[in-house]
């Protein structure tokens, strides 16, 4: 709280935060359904080495929005790349939820 008091309530920030949280969301949901069905048929690296790329890849990508900290700048920013990873996020969150195992009744 006192950071945002500090810096002030810019939407970039809030845009970055959500997103990020969105990308936490879908790292589990994927750790979840995936890991099963990967599990000893890739090697562990290549996995590792993926997960890596995305998290970085999705952590930069929202992190334009940190830096223009307005709405618009991050709106102009986004719609010139297509808002491709927020549509690349939501499939692979849709994907995740799709291929989650079913819950096991005691």
């Amino acid at each position: 709280m006192i950071s945002a008091i500090w810096h002030g309530f810019y939407p970039g920030f809030f845009i970055f935060f959500l997103g990020a949280g969105l990308l936490d969301y879908q790292a589990k949901l994927a750790g979840e359904a995936l890991s099963p069905l990967v599990e000893n048929k890739v090697p562990s690296w290549i996995v590792y080495v993926v997960c890596w790329a995305w998290c970085y890849i999705g952590c930069g990508y929202f992190c334009s929005a940190f830096v223009l900290l307005s709405f618009e700048n991050s709106h102009i920013v986004y719609s010139s790349m297509y808002y491709v990873f927020h549509l690349a996020l939501l499939f692979a969150i849709v994907v995740s939820l799709a291929l989650m195992p079913a819950k096991k009744k005691k």
